[in-house]
């Protein structure tokens, strides 16, 4: 927290319990709940130590002055989810939702964290979407105007129960984890800017430093990260824009074994991924945000003539502002009328 707070950043994505993917296991670890004899998780008797130890992890946050979105359900806790699928000792019971979530807010409203009500999750049936909203309607009416969002799969587009929901206060998508797929803000931002109901929207998943090209050979560096900061800042995603470190989000150390290897590659140990360069890229794309007063900056590429790749401009009334990848000329033509 103190290392983050030096960088300028001001909060930090938690997620409630832990993943069943990319999980870098650990046999003293601390569950949320107590385990059936065949060793899944009974979500009817809870692990009150463990809860102390998340309100205890929250305010270590609020003393630093950062506040702490937290993920309450993965696509893995949702029945009848691509993620629960063939493992449905997995998924939370609808008739759990509220005393395990009730408890959960209870405890941690008084932080004033941001909810994002699902993890990875794809709005592939009815089901799936109305179980999020039961988990949006018990924060709600538990702590009611809390900052809550949808953390979705790359390219979903949540139902309009969900679009039309005044207890939604902002957008969120993740532009993945691809060299193929470095377009996503320019698509993902597109598509938020679009809905009927306007909100912020946020890029709360771009490419981790350090994480593996998918299922692909290469890591992203430094160079790669900014890029993709800056190119959701300027799509539309300019309420605010994520940074990943590969090792920080599963708290991996080396002798940690880690279960999705294949797709992410093995993380850096964490006090080696907590110091990476580019969390001070982005620490200084939050500096020149302010100082610019970017705030009212619309896309506009449509001004771009023979762009060079990677390169994007917005305007506002007063201002005007182009991010290019990497140093190259730019002759600015105006005209008086």
């Amino acid at each position: 927290m103190h290392y983050r707070k030096v960088q300028g950043f001001n909060v930090v994505q938690v997620s409630l319990f832990p993943l069943d993917h990319d999980n870098s296991a650990d046999e003293n670890e601390l569950l949320p709940f107590m385990k059936n004899e065949d060793g899944t998780p009974d979500y009817y008797v809870r692990n009150d130590a463990y809860f102390n130890k998340v309100e205890k992890m929250i305010a270590v946050a609020a003393e630093y002055g950062i506040t702490v979105a937290l993920h309450l359900v993965w696509a893995h806790h949702i029945p009848d989810s691509w993620a629960s699928k063939g493992h449905e000792e997995r998924a939370i019971p609808e008739a759990q939702l509220y005393p395990i979530y009730s408890y959960a807010v209870e405890r941690v409203k008084k932080y004033h964290p941001v909810y994002a009500i699902s993890g990875d999750v794809r709005f592939e049936n009815q089901a799936v979407t109305d179980y999020c909203m039961k988990v949006l309607k018990i924060v709600n009416e538990l702590d009611n105007g809390a900052l809550t969002t949808l953390h979705i799969a790359p390219g979903e587009q949540p139902d309009d129960s969900l679009i039309y929901n005044p207890a939604l206060k902002f957008y969120s998508y993740q532009s993945g984890h691809s060299f193929l797929d470095q377009d996503n803000p320019d698509k993902f931002s597109a598509q938020f800017l679009k809905q009927p109901v306007k909100r912020p929207i946020v890029n709360t998943e771009p490419s981790y430093e350090g994480h593996k090209d998918g299922f692909r050979e290469g890591r992203f560096r430094a160079e790669d990260v900014r890029r993709m900061a800056w190119s959701s800042l300027m799509t539309g995603a300019k309420a605010g824009i994520t940074y990943g470190a590969h090792g920080i989000w599963s708290c991996h150390r080396r002798e940690n074994f880690f279960n999705n290897a294949s797709f992410s590659g093995i993380p850096y140990d964490f006090g080696t991924a907590l110091r990476f360069p580019g969390a001070w890229d982005y620490s200084f794309a939050k500096a020149i945000f302010e100082d610019a007063k970017l705030y009212d900056i619309q896309p506009a590429q449509e001004l771009l003539e023979n762009p060079i790749p990677g390169c994007y401009c917005c305007k506002a009334e007063d201002k005007l502002a182009v991010y290019l990848p990497y140093n190259s000329d730019v002759l600015y033509l105006f005209s008086r009328n």
